[in-house]
């Protein structure tokens, strides 16, 4: 078929801006379904190009806006597709009602009725778009081998791919037309095809790998159940089984076996979006949820470490990010790897030979291809390539440096692209044209690093696909299989089969046999090329035992030559050894032992051995002798082995029986005992044995019934302590250690003794506060119950009960000096007294005292001369509390007098006036020398009034400011003390006064009821008749002699 090119372009024309802005546009094209879709996103004035196969009668359908170039003539062609329709019987995709529209200068004159057709029918190369940079190679270049390995119907989607140790592919795939599970295997010169799994809708989401028999096992999704299922190769046929089926589970399937052959599988729980993982244990499957974080799960894939250990590379769609989890062999370890973006999807994931997670990944964010490798500490990342939409369904693989490859797919070139890391750039190739990008690829790298990949391409239909830098038809070396590892006697032939060998494209010619690795039987220097037979079949006869290795070397048609190894293990025929009897007498007892044998081996020497007392398991040496003696002293019924061993190690074990009877020994257990409660009792017994090497027993029933013996106690002597009185028998058993027993009765008495009472420590504190007694008792006669009775006030003769209980407290409301007495009574009537000193002091009692404030009206009146008037201010501490004017009128002054305020006089603090005479302000009266007398009214609580007088004078200035003393007027008056004495205890009171002038008062109050605490208040008014400083004392005393004393100063 011809090929040609289209290059494409967003035009800038207006059609253009109407239908996508300066968004990205879509651009596809299509034709017969035996052509390629191509659909890729287009920038306003971006260039694209399309490659396609065909003739000039392909159909390219969906073109909406394009620019055809050819040399630097140019049409913008606006095409429209308004009906698409797929034809079935032609499996065509058509464009019906298509017109164009043209702009600018057309050198294509007679296309412009169908610019359709005037773009399919162009044959160009590339030289034709320079401006395009296209590359005219076909896909995949010259190094790349491109083999369909199934076109039998839809076939190929999720291929998954692995080598055997041939390098041969192997490959497990989908066959949608049968919905079934197939596997294709290269056999060096053909590839043959099974189906797996043909149960319903199977296969889907495939992963193979290959045990160490090259055994194929396969993890997929069953479409059908919505489980997760499994396949394995037994050698002879498929075993199929479901791993999983609780919910919808399965999907994204990924598999790895460890060292033991034995699969693991990381899947999708689409019921619960949890990220799953199953492993078989040798016995069943086991399930777990590793991730359920959010949506997690997608596109897992998972790698097995040395240890056994899954690493799980998968999607996070929640968070949209690349997450792993590694199984650390107690929990599994999960992190978030990339979450820069949408990225994430199609992830793969390989392991280096330091364990090291190497992972391929798709970002959405970019449509670019990723790869992150963990360093131990952190991720490293690097995009791959962004040319495009690319990074689809990757697939990664190490080669022997560690370096990564990845097959990927580009969305919309529909390209299958390769990249592999040279160690100092990343290499990228296009390997095929695809499709449909969304049924995946996969990679294998053989011993040499060569790529082998796997993946659906498409013809009328789907097919599978491999491609592969290597050339599968070269001669391939023949290959040796020197079957099994043998196992025989020595003397014995030994048989060896090599009919398993082959050649995958030829002929094995010759067979030779070395059957011994440490003999050069040719003297060549070499020890495994020795010819010693030859065949596919040989055998050898080993005269002595040993391991050998064994060299099968086959040469083929070619020339080429390949070499196998098995084990040839000859074994020692070993002596079998008689060791008579049994035997059996009386302690002390002498056996004489006859050891026997037979050996096959009649060049081998022999030792003897015997163990005296074989436990089964564990061979002791007591004797080398062939037939010896030995004395048993001690009963004995046990077995005796007899052993005898060749030169080669090889030996055989011969039982027999001893029996040695015991004799009981004779107890006597001594006594009568008598004792205390409380008191040990030495407790000591005899006995006589025959047996000289027994050992006994000696067994102690304290309180012998006479018919069933109970141990109380082991050992001889014994101290027995009864903790209540106790009369009764008392029985010794002696037991020897071979069983044997005897019994001895006698009798003991047990006296109760009296508790020892402890009241306590000495007590000391004061009236009222509460005193805790804390009793106890001490009785050699530990099982004795007590009464505790306490007398707070112990005369020393007669106990009067004030309280009972162990711990009691008690009030003391008055001082006092004397004892308190524990008495403690046992349940034998056994009675203990104990008394402890309690000192109560006395509390003095507390006063306070006061000096009640003055209650006292002011008032201002003035006499005499007719207008004139005065001001007055009044002040606490130097404070103005109040201030007025009084005039002089005509009339009475008692009718004109001012009030002017309420005090409450504190003797703590200063009281004072000033009143002011301003003569030369007021109206001219015709006396300018009159005189106004003037007086400060103090009025108290009582009704007396105290009158403070002043004249001013008009013709004396000096007289114009009167300074008043206001306190000492009122302390003349007298004062009201208020007192208050408290006392915690039941006291009487006495309170003594001393007003500091002569004056004194007693007052006594008596606490008849003796209650507690006491409060006393008394009030005293005592008027002080001259000027000085009087201190005022208070002293209340109570009956204890406490007393307090409170002083007051008051200065007049």
């Amino acid at each position: 078929m011809a090929g040609f090119e289209v290059g494409v372009r967003l035009s800038s024309n207006i059609l253009a801006r109407e239908l996508c802005g300066s968004r990205p546009f879509s651009i596809s094209s299509c034709g017969y379904l035996g052509n390629p879709f191509v659909r890729f996103l287009l920038k306003l004035g971006e260039l694209k190009s399309i490659l396609l196969s065909g003739d000039k009668k392909t159909h390219v359908a969906c073109v909406l806006v394009a620019q055809l170039l050819k040399k630097k003539e140019q049409i913008r062609a606006s095409i429209y597709c308004p009906s698409i329709h797929l034809e079935p019987e032609s499996r065509r995709v058509c464009c019906e009602g298509s017109y164009t529209r043209i702009e600018g200068r057309s050198l294509m004159k007679g296309f412009a009725k169908n610019m359709f057709s005037l773009l399919v029918a162009v044959n160009l190369s590339a030289s034709a778009f320079p401006q395009l940079g296209l590359d005219p190679s076909p896909f995949g270049g010259s190094d790349w081998n491109i083999v369909v390995v199934d076109s039998n119907g839809d076939v190929g989607k999720f291929a998954s791919i692995a080598l055997d140790k041939h390098g041969y592919p192997c490959i497990a795939y989908l066959d949608d037309t049968k919905d079934v599970l197939k596997y294709a295997n290269w056999t060096g010169t053909n590839w043959t095809k099974t189906t797996v799994d043909d149960t319903g809708s199977i296969g889907g989401m495939i992963s193979l790998s290959l045990d160490k028999n090259d055994y194929p096992h396969i993890s997929y999704f069953d479409g059908n159940h919505d489980d997760l299922k499994y396949a394995k190769w037994t050698g002879t046929g498929w075993i199929n089984d479901t791993v999983d089926s609780v919910g919808s589970v399965g999907w994204f399937t990924s598999m790895a076996l460890d060292t033991e052959d034995r699969p693991h599988i990381s899947y999708y729980d689409n019921a619960n979006h949890d990220l799953k993982y199953a492993k078989w244990t040798g016995t069943k499957w086991v399930n777990y949820t590793v991730d359920s974080s959010g949506k997690v799960g997608y596109y897992s894939s998972i790698g097995v470490d040395r240890n056994n250990h899954a690493h799980i590379s998968y999607h996070n769609a929640t968070g949209e990010s690349l997450k792993y989890a590694q199984w650390t062999g107690t929990k599994w370890s999960i992190q978030t790897v990339d979450s820069s973006g949408d990225v994430g999807k199609y992830t793969s994931i390989a392991l280096d030979e330091l364990d090291i997670p190497h992972i391929s990944y798709f970002s959405e964010s970019s449509f670019s291809l990723k790869y992150a490798n963990f360093t131990g500490n952190i991720w490293n990342f690097e995009t791959i390539d962004s040319a495009g939409e690319v990074g689809w369904h990757t697939s990664i693989a190490l080669d022997q440096n560690g370096h990564p490859h990845v097959t990927y797919l580009d969305r919309f070139n529909r390209e299958l692209k390769y990249a592999n890391w040279t160690g100092a750039k990343w290499n990228v190739e296009r390997i095929d044209s695809v499709s449909y990008i969304y049924w995946g690829t996969s990679l294998a790298l053989d011993d040499e690093g060569i790529p082998h990949v796997a993946y659906a391409g498409f013809q009328a239909y789907h097919v599978l696909k491999y491609a592969t830098k290597t050339n599968l038809t070269a001669n391939k070396p023949p290959v040796a299989v020197a079957a099994v590892d043998t196992e025989g006697p020595e003397g014995s032939s030994t048989e060896f089969n090599g009919t398993g060998s082959f050649d995958p494209d030829g002929t094995i010619l010759s067979y030779s046999w070395d059957f011994d690795s440490l003999v050069d039987s040719d003297s060549d220097g070499n020890y495994t090329n020795d010819n010693e037979a030859t065949g596919p079949t040989s055998s050898h006869v080993y005269y002595d035992n040993g391991v050998y290795v064994v060299t099968l070397k086959v040469i083929d048609d070619s020339g080429q030559v390949d070499t196998d190894t098995c084990i040839a293990t000859v074994l020692n025929v070993a002596p079998t050894a008689n060791a008579d009897g049994p035997y059996e007498g009386d302690e002390p007892h002498t056996v004489q032992f006859t050891g026997t044998f037979t050996d096959s081996g009649i060049l081998d020497t022999h030792i003897f051995q015997w163990d005296f007392d074989f436990d089964g398991i564990t061979f002791n040496v007591d004797s080398t002798q062939q037939s010896p003696t030995h004395q048993w002293l001690d009963d004995f019924d046990w077995n005796v082995a007899f052993k005898v061993i060749d030169d080669d190690g090889g030996w055989d074990l011969d039982v027999t029986h001893v029996t040695v009877h015991n004799v009981p020994p004779d107890a006597t257990a001594n006594g009568h005992y008598h004792g205390f409660e409380g008191i040990p009792i030495q407790f000591k017994g005899d006995h006589t044995d025959p047996g000289p090497l027994d050992t006994h027993t000696y067994e102690w029933d304290f309180d012998y019934d006479g018919i069933t013996f109970t141990p109380d106690a082991t050992g001889n002597p014994y101290p027995k302590t009864w903790h209540d009185d106790y009369s009764g028998n008392v029985a010794l058993r002696v037991t020897d250690d071979d069983g044997g027993w005897d019994l001895d009765v006698t009798t003991v008495t047990i006296v109760n003794v009296p508790p020892i009472a402890k009241a306590g420590e000495d007590k000391e504190g004061f009236e009222v506060s509460i005193f805790i007694f804390n009793g106890s008792a001490y009785d050699s006669g530990a099982n004795d119950t007590h009464t505790f009775e306490w007398d707070f006030d112990y005369d020393g003769s007669t106990f009067d009960i004030d309280a009972t209980g162990q711990t009691v407290s008690h009030t003391y409301i008055d001082d006092f000096d004397g004892y308190v007495a524990l008495r403690v009574t046992d349940d034998d009537g056994g009675v203990g007294v104990d008394t402890a000193h309690v000192l109560v002091k006395n509390v003095p009692p507390t006063v306070t005292l006061e000096v009640l404030p003055v209650e006292v009206d002011a008032s201002l009146r003035i006499a005499g001369e007719k207008w004139h008037d005065v001001t007055i201010e009044m002040y606490e501490d130097g404070i103005p509390i109040v201030n007025g004017t009084l005039i002089r009128y005509p009339g009475s002054p008692n009718e004109q007098m001012r009030d002017l305020t309420h005090l409450q006089v504190d003797i703590s603090k200063s009281y004072s006036a000033i009143v002011r005479y301003t003569p030369e302000e007021d109206p001219i009266n015709g006396k300018p020398n009159g005189a106004n007398p003037c007086w400060i009214i103090l009025t108290f609580s009582d009704g007396q009034e105290l009158w403070i007088h002043h004249t001013f004078n008009v013709q004396h200035p000096e007289s114009y400011v009167w300074e008043v003393d206001l306190t000492a007027a009122v302390l003349i008056h007298g004062l009201t003390f208020q007192a208050t004495a408290f006392d915690p205890g039941a006291d009487d009171l006495t309170f003594y006064w001393d007003f500091g002038d002569g004056t004194n008062t007693t007052s006594f109050y008596l606490n008849a009821n003796a209650t507690y605490p006491v409060e006393i208040s008394e009030s005293m008014n005592h008027a002080f008749t001259g000027s000085g400083t009087y201190y005022v004392a208070l002293t209340v005393e109570d009956d204890d002699g406490g007393h307090w004393v409170v002083i007051v100063c008051i200065v007049v």
